[in-house]
């Protein structure tokens, strides 16, 4: 009967049949469901554009797939181009009577780069076409050289954490493990020494209080996580999944808010 967290690993069979289990990690099976639907239900007013870059090393085929067949199942209309049509063949795959939010079937940096080239070249002779974006985690390591560019389209970034590196308490986190460690944190995403300080907060603050009784699931207690939020539901009789996720808002004012679900 002792509790097991595993922090790492989305390979646990176990998880199905052992109820002491609590997994971390979503394969990435759940984690493209759960994507394509929370899109869904976030822009189920906006115009979906899916832009083909052409990207031949891409593994992002899968969700663009599950994520056209629910558009269909849904009624959803959404238009398909290409980085490589033509501009005037471009404009004409967005809405101009309604906010279009962008999709790549890439995660790369230069097929990203050339995206936001060909979208400005459009607004400057379409001006009155809104422009959202939906990403890919990967896009996080893009954010501090790509930070103008996310603000001006409006991207939102699906990930399992975020970290505000400007915040009192990640301020003050940071300072307290150079004390410590007499080092600074590795340059990670996620970084590991926050990813283990809200574990770590997470399991002894709810063990303390629930004791061998605690399931992790949301309310247990208030704690806002500095990166890695865990919010945990039972998989039938087995053990309990972290299904905590957000989107990551970069808005147009420049400020960045999380959407957490």
């Amino acid at each position: 009967d002792i509790l097991l967290m595993i922090p790492f690993s989305i390979n646990a069979p176990e998880l199905y049949t052992n109820r002491h289990i609590f997994q971390v990690y979503q394969n990435q099976n759940d984690l493209t469901e759960s994507t394509v639907r929370r899109f869904c239900e976030w822009f189920k007013d906006y115009h979906p554009v899916i832009i083909d870059c052409d990207d031949a090393t891409s593994t992002k085929g899968a969700f663009t797939s599950a994520l056209r067949r629910q558009l269909d199942q849904r009624g959803m209309q959404y238009n398909l181009t290409s980085l490589k049509t033509t501009d005037e063949s471009f404009a004409k795959a967005f809405s101009t009577s309604r906010q279009n939010v962008v999709v790549l079937n890439t995660a790369r940096s230069p097929e990203l780069l050339s995206t936001f080239a060909k979208l400005k070249t459009m607004l400057a002779t379409h001006p009155n076409v809104a422009i959202s974006m939906f990403g890919y985690t990967e896009w996080l390591m893009y954010a501090d050289h790509q930070t103008e560019n996310f603000h001006r389209f409006n991207v939102y970034v699906p990930s399992p954490y975020y970290t505000n590196l400007f915040s009192p308490v990640t301020e003050r986190l940071q300072l307290k493990y150079r004390w410590n460690f007499h080092d600074d944190m590795m340059q990670s995403l996620p970084r590991f020494a926050l990813t283990g300080f809200d574990h770590a907060y997470f399991f002894i603050k709810g063990l303390h209080k629930y004791g061998k009784t605690f399931d992790g699931a949301a309310g247990r207690f208030g704690y806002p996580p500095v990166q890695t939020p865990l919010k945990f539901q039972r998989v039938g009789n087995g053990g309990l999944k972290n299904t905590a996720y957000m989107f990551v808002h970069y808005l147009p004012n420049h400020t960045i808010e999380t959407i957490n679900y």
